[in-house]
């Protein structure tokens, strides 16, 4: 028999699309603890997510016990409760469903073979371990989406130009600035105003000219992996639209990409009280070869349309994206602040960093550019 009614298997299908989605790598993450054999067997619908979502709880949910004694369902119900927790409203549904199954598991089994209960030894063993400070396992899926994350992102080089010619230092060789840039379509990038601006701190900003002649000659390079990869460089055509205030540039490359774009969250950054929301950042500091922070990452708070997080950044990495814990990105890293009375992991902090939240870039992008708005949420 089900687990679920048609009308908790809606409730459920909307708490999760229309809060994390249900792409490709979401998917694989929810599935990650589901016996291989089991996941085989569901049909997969490369163009539709709602569609796809639809058919696996379906089928799910009519699945009883496995012959291993898992419930393939309530396997993909603890890593959907795992990544909605954020969200109160849809995490109450996923927890609902859960416990729907908890009290129905050993009727909904049928006449599958069900594993042996473990023995008194075996209990006294798995209850020697503990969680220490709340559960912060991932699925070993939520790497391999990181890495699926990290092809989109690219180191960036910016060719200064002064009065619209092209700088040179001292010894001759070309003034270039490095920065973090990431894939919003096949054929659009975004990165930081400041980036393309090229200028430092004590320096009077670039001229318009200046600033399009930057932005046409930045270079991308999107496989510079380690610092004995060479990377082939991906030109810029053109700026396709930018705002000193928000600091954020997009640029058109001049040919697409046949890598994925990045996930997005434009929704925007609410903390809940005495929630815990990790961020993770992939970037290229000082223009090196590309890293990931995914430890002491917390935000720290949200002041819009900032985010304020503990995660760790140097120069160069200007214009990284802000992941949450779904690999979607929900801020634009821009630069550090300096605060007072702050104390992070039992420690005191004068710095933290910050990004302009997504939310903030694409109402704006709505409102002054609705065609490019348009371009990248199709």
């Amino acid at each position: 028999m089900p687990y679920l009614n048609q009308q908790e298997r809606n409730d459920l299908n909307d708490a999760i699309y229309n809060t994390i989605g249900y792409e490709a790598s979401i998917r694989r993450i929810f599935l990650a603890e589901v016996h291989p054999g089991f996941r085989a067997l569901l049909f997969t619908d490369h163009n539709h997510s709602m569609v796809q979502l639809e058919l696996d709880v379906i089928q799910l949910n009519d699945t009883p016990r496995l012959t291993d004694g898992t419930i393939p369902f309530y396997a993909w119900l603890q890593q959907a409760a795992r990544h909605v927790r954020l969200f109160p409203a849809a995490a109450a549904t996923v927890d609902r469903a859960i416990a729907k199954l908890e009290g129905q598991g050993t009727k909904a089994a049928g006449s599958a073979t069900v594993l042996p209960a473990p023995s008194t030894s075996t209990i006294l063993q798995i209850e020697k371990e503990r969680s220490i400070s709340g559960n912060e396992m991932l699925s070993y899926a939520w790497l391999a989406a990181g890495m699926n994350a990290g092809m989109g992102v690219a180191c960036l080089k910016v060719r200064r130009y002064d009065n619209g010619q092209p700088a040179v230092l001292a010894g001759g060789n070309p003034a270039v600035y490095s920065g973090t840039g990431w894939l919003l379509t096949p054929a659009l990038l975004i990165t930081n105003y400041h980036v393309v601006e090229a200028r430092n701190d004590n320096e009077p900003t670039a001229g318009k000219e200046d600033f399009q002649l930057q932005g046409s000659h930045t270079q991308a390079f999107f496989d510079y992996n380690a610092d004995e990869i060479t990377s082939e460089a991906q030109a810029i055509a053109a700026i396709a639209a930018a705002d000193a205030g928000l600091d954020y540039a997009i640029l058109r490359l001049q040919q697409p990409v046949t890598r994925k774009p990045l996930q997005l969250d434009v929704n925007r950054v609410v903390l809940q009280a005495d929630s815990a929301w990790p961020v993770n950042i992939i970037q290229h500091p000082f223009g090196y070869s590309k890293k990931v922070a995914f430890r002491n990452n917390h935000i720290f708070k949200q002041e819009y349309p900032d985010v304020l997080y503990f995660t760790d950044t140097e120069k160069g990495s200007s214009g990284s994206p802000v992941f949450n814990d779904n690999w979607q990105v929900i801020a634009l890293h821009k630069a550090s602040q300096l605060v007072n009375n702050v104390s992070y992991q039992g420690k005191t902090t004068a710095w933290v960093n910050k990004g302009v939240q997504l939310n903030a870039i694409f109402e704006q992008l709505k409102t002054v550019n609705p065609p490019l708005y348009a371009e990248i949420l199709s």
